[in-house]
C-alpha cells in the first residue's frame, strides 16, 4: 500500500494487506473488502458498500473466460470486521434461488451487529430474502438488528431459503427487531399461502 498512501481516481475494492483505512490523495478512505492473503481465501468486509459488493459478485456471479461462475464463495472465508449501519440502503439479497447461485462459503459475523437491513426478492415462483437469499453455507458469530425483510415466497432473517439438500449451517445467531414479510403470491391459478416467513 506504499505506506498506506494511494493515488488516482479508482480504489479497487479488494486489496491484499491488513490495513482497511487506506489515505488517496490526501482523504481517508475505508475499504470494502479486504483479503490479508489472497491465497488463504479470507476476506474482510469492512463496510456497507463492502457487503453490497459481495451480494453483488455472488448473486449475480462474474464472468471468466467468457463463461458466467457462480463459484466465487466456494472455500473462501468472510469475516466482518465492525458493525454496519444499512440504513438508507435497498440491499439485494446474497445468493439466487431462481439461478442457483446461492451463497457457499463461511460468512462470520465476529460478533459484529448488521442494523437496519432492508432486503426483498420478489421473483416470480423464486423469491428468497434475507442477509442472505439461498444458503448452502455456513452463518455464524452474527446479530441483525431492526430488520425489515419481504418476499413474494421465503423470507427470514439470517437467510430465505435453507433446504435440507444445502448442508446450511446458521449457528450462534441473532435477529433483534424489525419485520419479516412473505407476501402470498399467484402462481398460474392458484395463490401461495404467504406462510414461508421465519
Amino acid at each position: 500500500y506504499d505506506n498506506g498512501n494511494l493515488s488516482g481516481l479508482q480504489l479497487w475494492n479488494v486489496k491484499s494487506g491488513e490495513k482497511f483505512t487506506i489515505n488517496v490523495d490526501g482523504e481517508e478512505v475505508k475499504q470494502g473488502i479486504t483479503t490479508p492473503k489472497r491465497s488463504e481465501k479470507v476476506y474482510h468486509v469492512n463496510t456497507a458498500e463492502g457487503l453490497v459488493h459481495l451480494s453483488d459478485v455472488i448473486t449475480n456471479g462474474y464472468y471468466k473466460d467468457n463463461e458466467l461462475k457462480n463459484d466465487f464463495s466456494v472455500g473462501r472465508e468472510f469475516i466482518l470486521t465492525s458493525d454496519i449501519d444499512m440504513s438508507g440502503i435497498e440491499f439485494t439479497p446474497i445468493g439466487r434461488l431462481a439461478l442457483e447461485f446461492g451463497f457457499r462459503g463461511t460468512f462470520d459475523g465476529g460478533n459484529h451487529t448488521i442494523s437496519n437491513l432492508t432486503a426483498s426478492d420478489f421473483t416470480p415462483e423464486n423469491a428468497a430474502a434475507g442477509l442472505f437469499g439461498k444458503l448452502y453455507g455456513n452463518v455464524k458469530n452474527l446479530i441483525l438488528k431492526d430488520v425489515n425483510i419481504k418476499s413474494s415466497h421465503w423470507a427470514g432473517g439470517i437467510a430465505g431459503y435453507v433446504g435440507d439438500e444445502t448442508g446450511a449451517i446458521i449457528e450462534n445467531c441473532k435477529v433483534i427487531g424489525g419485520t419479516v414479510t412473505s407476501i402470498p403470491e399467484q402462481i398460474g391459478s392458484k395463490w401461495d399461502n404467504g406462510d414461508k416467513a421465519g
